[in-house]
């Protein structure tokens, strides 16, 4: 059998906009085959745990059940069981409303399980004329109450999991579910294709295991509008948050309470670069080191850029970078982006910004300091088709911050809001692979125009850029 090698991994959106229409309905009892016919094969939409118009058209035969660490297993009807050790699945089932799975401590999971091997092709638009697959999900809406890292060194990972029998194959969703953690967005929808698990041997004809979410550790969440959908994926992946079959396996996970990026420090008499991001790179300009804490032990230094005559273009920002590696070294996806995702709850970049006493500030308006992250470029060996889409662009009003020249000025950015979207979407896939992080100034006259006119010898650094996890906590 063939099928078309899947570049999907992970798509995200939010609640808004999702597909199916919602009646009062509830699906076909769990445990039932199809009806009509005797090969086991399902139809395009295979609903879970989700509500359809017409449930007779779209049986369902996994059963909602919760497996504690002991595996002891339990039917899921929405209310507590004492006979569970250390998972408990709450709420209003037999309405389909959104379930709150809390696993309290070590390993536990929900599964969605039948009792025999059903054939779940259609779900992936399987195309018998030329033996081809596209589009299908299998797909969940999530939003994460709670989750606790436990060991930095070894965190507590989330996965998604299909399976045939004996064979399991399964997904780090961590990632996501981490960041789905934020009571100001709203559920985020988790779609991983089908054909990443055909990618890993799974046969679609024989599946017994619809779905399965375990935690390595203590996790809340609620879960609602499973199900495996056809046509729920499309072939643009930067358009929708979608991402190769990598199961982010080729990033650094950063864990710890704080995470140094770049940091210019005086170590035993020399400065010392030290943090994730130590290529310093200019864009129309020239380096220009910002030395204001002197040069005692453990003094920090801001790595910057001046916007020098033979560079300066007034027509065009002059960018100041800090990237993890050379570009030279980052041309294969091989080479491990920061995974962010762990400071996507409550986490901020902070850093320090100085213009030296000398600056001459420009008249004209605001000044203004853009602060982007950005994931690999589209020409990047192994990267999805189009990429992944970069952070959001966050202006920070630097005349509004009362900045002056010579006075280091402390500046602190909500992960959060680097990796929102308008619509509430969490941007999964961008938290994951991040390469660099992109500064540049700009100006803003009064009518909101922005422009660069006055900027030609201008120079700043940002010193100690670090994400902190517990911001309050660190205080």
């Amino acid at each position: 059998m063939k099928h078309n090698k899947s570049y999907l991994a992970l798509l995200i959106a939010a609640s808004v906009g999702l597909t199916g229409c919602l009646s009062d309905n509830h699906g076909p009892k769990p445990g039932g085959g199809n009806p009509g016919g005797d090969d086991n094969q399902l139809n395009s939409q295979v609903p879970m745990y989700y509500r359809f118009n017409n449930d007779a058209n779209h049986p369902n035969p996994y059963v909602f059940k919760a497996v504690d660490s002991t595996d002891f297993v339990a039917d899921v009807d929405g209310e507590p069981n004492a006979a569970l050790e250390n998972i408990q699945v709450t709420g209003d089932f037999i309405e389909l409303e959104p379930l709150t799975v809390t696993v309290s401590e070590d390993s536990a999971k929900i599964i969605f399980e039948a009792n025999d091997l059903f054939d779940v092709n259609n779900a992936n638009n399987y195309n018998a004329d030329n033996e081809q697959h596209f589009g299908g999900t299998v797909q969940l809406l999530v939003n994460t109450h709670s989750y606790e890292i436990g060991d930095p060194q070894n965190p507590n990972r989330v996965y998604l999991s299909m399976g045939s029998g004996e064979d399991i194959y399964s997904y780090d969703i961590t990632g996501a579910m981490v960041a789905s953690a934020n009571a100001n967005n709203p559920a985020q929808l988790i779609r991983v294709p089908l054909n990443c698990f055909i990618d890993e041997g799974l046969d679609l004809a024989k599946v017994d295991l619809g779905l399965a979410i375990q935690s390595e550790g203590a996790l809340s969440y609620d879960i609602s509008q499973v199900r495996m959908a056809s046509n729920s994926t499309t072939m643009t992946p930067s358009s929708n948050h979608l991402q190769g079959c990598f199961k982010n396996e080729g990033s650094k996970v950063l864990t710890t309470e704080t995470a140094h990026l770049n940091r210019d420090q005086m170590v035993d008499g020399s400065w010392t670069l030290d943090g994730e991001a130590q290529n310093v790179r200019y864009v129309r300009g020239k380096s220009a080191n910002i030395t204001f804490e002197g040069t005692a032990e453990g003094a920090v230094r801001a790595r910057g850029i001046e916007y020098n005559e033979g560079n300066f273009d007034k027509n065009r920002r002059s960018i100041l970078t800090y990237a993890i590696e050379a570009s030279s070294e980052l041309g294969d996806m091989a080479y491990p982006r920061l995974d962010i995702s762990h400071y996507m709850q409550n986490g901020e970049l902070q850093m320090t910004y100085i213009s030296p006493q000398a600056s001459t500030m420009p008249a004209d308006g605001e000044l203004e300091l853009v602060v982007q992250m950005y994931t690999p470029g589209n020409n990047t060996t192994g990267m999805v088709e189009n990429g992944y889409e970069n952070s959001i662009a966050i202006a920070f009003n630097l005349t509004e911050a009362n900045m002056e020249p010579g006075t280091p000025l402390d500046i602190s950015i909500p992960v959060r809001d680097l990796f929102t979207s308008p619509n509430g979407a969490v941007k999964f896939n961008t938290l994951q692979y991040i390469e660099k992080i992109e500064t540049h100034i700009q100006q803003v006259n009064d009518n909101g125009d922005i422009h660069f006119n006055d900027l030609e010898g201008f120079r700043y650094g940002l010193a100690d850029i670090k994400l902190v996890m517990n911001p309050e906590a660190a205080q």
